[in-house]
């Protein structure tokens, strides 16, 4: 489930992203929209800031390295009464014998850790794979 950008520095990296096991299918205006803006934030977050130097707390402390999980979900979130909220959705599915699930809703979780071991951040993202934006 590595995107294809992060791993895009070589044709041979890049060729690995579109293995079975790593391949999630996706509705495109979710993998091109909102889905694509949380990967590439998260890119940015890990150029920009884990992986450089940085004052906390008012010390320097050294580059971190970035942690990230991502999974996949049989429910679908939406808000309800200002809280976000799992519901139950029916499972879809393709291929010819329809036999490959697809996801209601994937998920990212990451966490940026100092060379001294300290938790610098975490975040997590959540999106539901819907054909809309």
């Amino acid at each position: 489930m590595a995107p294809t950008a992060t791993c895009g520095s070589s044709q041979e990296r890049c060729d690995s992203t579109f293995t079975y096991t790593n391949a999630v299918p996706l509705k495109p205006d979710f993998n091109g929209g909102m889905w694509s803006s949380f990967e590439g934030r998260i890119r940015r977050y890990a150029r920009e800031t884990c992986t450089r130097p940085a004052m906390h707390l008012g010390q320097q402390v050294g580059a971190g390295t970035l942690y990230l999980l991502t999974g996949t979900s049989f429910v679908r979130i939406q808000q309800q009464q200002n809280q976000v909220a799992p519901v139950p959705a029916n499972i879809g599915q393709i291929g010819n014998q329809e036999q490959i699930a697809v996801p209601n809703s994937l998920w990212t979780a990451g966490c940026c850790v100092r060379q001294n071991g300290a938790l610098f951040r975490s975040f997590a993202v959540m999106g539901n794979n819907v054909q809309n934006n």
